[in-house]
């Protein structure tokens, strides 16, 4: 069997979440103490830093999981899936970045709706 695409040029067709996300996430400032001098202020700063880059991460795992388990497992168990699917994701890809996760998150997604059409027939 000879491929005519290397997965690299099949990805690049499919458009992923993550690109996105990369891009917001990147726009996101990281308070220094050159900008901020008052140890106060830096720490506010710190603190809602991490609050923007928290609730992005929220948004991304909610927008995985209604792209890739929604239809299979429904409204009702969605985030009861979808959460260990997505905490597995982080774990195993985002030191590499929100695409990492992504491409973890469409394996282990898989994986969640095997069992789940397992579990429920």
């Amino acid at each position: 069997m000879v491929l005519h695409h290397t997965t690299a040029t099949l990805l690049k067709e499919i458009p992923m979440l993550s690109t996105d996300f990369t891009a917001r996430a990147n726009a996101i400032v990281y308070p220094t103490v050159e900008d901020y001098p008052d140890r106060a202020d830096l720490a506010a700063a710190m603190f809602f830093y991490r609050e923007a880059h928290r609730a992005m991460n929220q948004e991304f795992a909610d927008a995985l999981a209604h792209e890739y388990l929604g239809e299979t497992v429904g409204p009702a168990r969605l985030e009861a899936v979808a959460a260990p699917v997505f905490h597995a994701a982080w774990d195993h890809g985002h030191s590499s970045g929100y695409n990492e996760v992504e491409n973890y998150y469409i394996d282990f997604a898989e994986i969640a709706t095997v069992a789940y059409a397992a579990a429920t027939s």
